[in-house]
């Protein structure tokens, strides 16, 4: 397991309106609102795949499994030595 800093996605608040953001991906964001259990969109150059915890078989959305992030905000080594 490794770790992410400071975050992944962003999950829109509560207070989050079309009305008052000028984000050009607004309905992006509220139809992302409507999924009960959504972490929301990646952050910028992340990607993230879910496989099977035994095989490591690639899975979909709607399956449970292992969370895989790539991108900058992932730790390479733990800073111990």
């Amino acid at each position: 397991m490794t770790e992410l800093s400071p975050a992944a996605t962003i999950t829109p608040d509560a207070s989050f309106s079309p009305s008052n953001s000028s984000d050009t991906s607004a309905s992006l964001l509220m139809a992302l609102q409507a999924l009960e259990g959504s972490s929301g969109p990646l952050l910028m150059d992340t990607e993230a795949k879910i496989v099977g915890v035994e095989a490591g078989e690639d899975l979909s959305c709607d399956q449970e499994g292992e969370l895989l992030i790539r991108g900058p905000q992932v730790t390479t080594t733990s800073g111990s030595k």
